[in-house]
Order: structure tokens, then sequence, then C-alpha cells
């Protein structure tokens, strides 16, 4: 192991970071605890990147404070910090061959390395992203990948508590970019270094993240473990960026216990879980939230699961249907909610059993996998009660 990572924590309190007029990021508190992967999730423009900077020193928070290892940061300048940075382009320098890349943050310090031990630990860092036998060659030599495995080591080589990464597998093609999620996760895991990692691919963040902060105009939504993050969003803006959802949207009519029914602008009322959101109360804007491998379809109006209270039964008939490989995604439009996404697993070769389009469907699903949750999006903001029937939600794939 390269470093101790142990003791490496980020704590970011209050934290605010203003650009003239512009807020980047307003009032963030975040722990990000010693050891794990944490991924800042969220579409461009959303500050994750700022926060990152605050972190790594290369910008100071308007307001608030930045500790790292338990230390506060609020004086010490990007040099001098525990936790080093792989950039979205890497920022090798181009005159350098590998081992001079990645041996540079040894040659800046001061009591100077010797160089056997430089020597030594240059060797090791590229063993660990496997680029031994590399490192006469030139930085412009190198494919994408390999260039950013000599940014990775180039980072790991001074020992930092924290490794900040800026969106660094961007530029990689997907097969490439898939790769590397692994090698990663695995070399995070094996290092024992905390790694906070900037993305705005929720399918990067879900796949190599123990905890995923989705953000959203400067500030932190929902921070939680991928799968409670994908099962049971904040809201609905969490819902729709992370995944494929079904979002019928509307009011709050009622809310008993753990239970809570939404009814739409068309008059139909969906009951679902309730989730802990102070903003869920009669009257405010919410939607039911149901994900698309969630729904059974059924040929035919007659319900697949008997009448039950604990089931929702809907009618429909198929608009599109899109094959993706072991998987049908179907497009389908009931009079009740509109537009509804449903995704099923193929389970026999061909079309035998296959709903076509323009056959009539029962839509169903249990009262467990429907939350209820407030809707946050720009439709309820904007007309508030006359939010429309559910809209065409996100493509899940062709």
């Amino acid at each position: 192991m390269m470093a101790d990572g142990s003791s490496g924590s980020v704590e970011i309190r209050d934290a605010t970071k203003r650009f003239g007029g512009v807020t980047a990021v307003d009032g963030v508190c975040l722990t990000v605890r010693p050891g794990t992967f944490s991924a800042l999730l969220g579409p461009s423009g959303c500050g994750k990147t700022t926060l990152l900077r605050l972190v790594a020193g290369f910008e100071s928070p308007t307001r608030g404070s930045i500790l790292i290892g338990g230390e506060p940061m609020d004086d010490v300048p990007s040099y001098r910090r525990p936790a080093n940075t792989v950039f979205q382009h890497y920022a090798l320098f181009p005159h350098m061959d590998v081992e001079r890349n990645v041996g540079y943050a040894l040659r800046q310090q001061r009591p100077r390395i010797d160089r056997s031990e430089q020597r030594r630990r240059i060797d090791e860092a590229l063993e660990l992203v496997q680029l031994g036998g590399y490192g006469k060659r030139h930085a412009r030599e190198l494919s994408g990948g390999q260039q950013q495995r000599v940014a990775l080591a180039r980072a790991l080589i001074s020992r930092p508590q924290v490794l900040l990464l800026d969106e660094p597998l961007s530029a990689l093609d997907a097969k490439l970019r898939h790769a590397m999620q692994l090698e990663l996760k695995q070399l995070q895991q094996q290092l024992g270094i905390t790694f906070v990692f900037v993305t705005h691919d929720q399918q990067e963040a879900m796949s190599m993240a123990d905890r995923v902060a989705v953000m959203r105009d400067g500030r932190i939504l929902q921070e939680a473990p991928p799968e409670h993050v994908y099962d049971f969003p904040a809201d609905t803006f969490v819902a729709d960026f992370v995944g494929t959802m079904n979002l019928f949207r509307g009011r709050l009519v009622t809310r008993e216990g753990d239970t809570a029914t939404v009814q739409t602008p068309a008059g139909t009322k969906l009951v679902g879980c309730a989730l802990s959101h102070d903003l869920l109360s009669p009257g405010q804007p919410a939607a039911l939230a149901v994900r698309p491998e969630r729904i059974v379809l059924s040929l035919g109006a007659e319900r697949a699961a008997g009448p039950s209270s604990a089931v929702t039964a809907l009618r429909a008939h198929v608009r599109t249907r899109t094959f993706l490989g072991d998987q049908v995604s179907y497009q389908a439009d009931s009079p009740d909610v509109g537009r509804v996404t449903v995704l099923q697993a193929r389970t026999a070769a061909g079309t035998d059993g296959l709903a076509a389009p323009g056959d009539q469907v029962t839509l169903e699903w249990a009262l467990d996998v429907a939350h209820v949750i407030p809707d946050t999006g720009k439709e309820a903001a904007e007309h508030g009660a006359d939010v429309g029937l559910n809209p065409p939600p996100k493509e899940s794939g062709r």
C-alpha cells in the first residue's frame, strides 16, 4: 500500500462560494468518511467542480470552512494540503517522459528526497497503475487511458490522504471508460485512500461510489449510498436525474402514517409510500414515483394480481416497443396518468408473449415500490397545481 489513507476525512461546513452575483456553491454541508469513495453527481453548472476546487484549495470559500483529516484548511494553500487532484484533461507535461511526470511532486519536496527513494516510489506508482516499463515514453506517445493512469500515478506518489478526481474519465471512449471505472474502484479499495469523484454521469457514480451526493443549483439535495438514492430519491429532480423514473405529478391530498395520496390534474388518485419529507403536506406539489422495471405489463384489461388495495392497476395501450437485448422497453399511454415507461425482462427468444404497439394492456405495481415525493421540478414551481399528466419520460435506451 502506497499511503495510509485511513486518516483522510473531508468536512465541508456551510460552504458558500460566490463569483460576483452568481452563487456557485450555496451553504453546502458534507462529511466524507475516511477511506471511502464518494461521488459528487449533478448536471453541468450545479457547483460540483467548484465544491471540489474548494476542497483542493484552488478556490477559497466566501463563507464556511473546509477540514481535511480533521484539520482546518482556511489558510493552507493547495500545495500544502494533504490532497491531490486528477484533472479532467490530466494536465501532463508534454515535454517530459512518464517517469518525470510521475516524479514531479517528489522533486519539489523539501528537504529533498534521495534519488534512489524517488526511483523506488516512481516504479511502485507505475506498477500500481499497470504502467510498469513505460517510464521512458513521452506523454504524447500514450493513449488516453494510459495518460489517465499517468495522472493517477502522479497524484498518488506523494501519498495524499485524499484524492480528488474532476471527471477524469470523460475524454475516454465508452469501452475504455467502463474498464477504468472498475480499475479506479479496485485501486481505491486497494489503497484505502479517500476518493472524492466529480461526475455528471449517474451510471459512473452509482457503479463506483460508496456514497453519492446529488447536487443542483449549488446545493446538495441528497447524500446517501447509491442504492438508496436510486430506490428512495429525495425529490423529483433526484428521481429524474438518477436513472429513468415515471413521475405522476399532482397535489398531495392525504397523508396517513407511511402512505400518501397524490391527485393528478385529471382527477386520478394514486397511493404510495410517503418518505420522511418536511415538504410533504396536503396541498403541496407532489409526485408518485415508480421505476420502469417495477411495473408489470400484461396483455388485456384484466388485472394479473387480482383485486388488492396494495396494488395499483391502470388500463393503457402500447405506443412503442424497443428491444434492449435482454430487456424490452415499452412506452404506454394511460387515460388515467398519461405516458408510462415499462422495462420488462425478456424470458424467451423472439416476440412470443410480448405486447405490440396498439395492444391494450394492464399496468400494475405494488404499493411498496411507489413513493410519494416532493415535486421540485419546474412544472411545479411555474404552474402550481396545474401540472400536466405525466410527460414522456427520458428514454431508457435504444
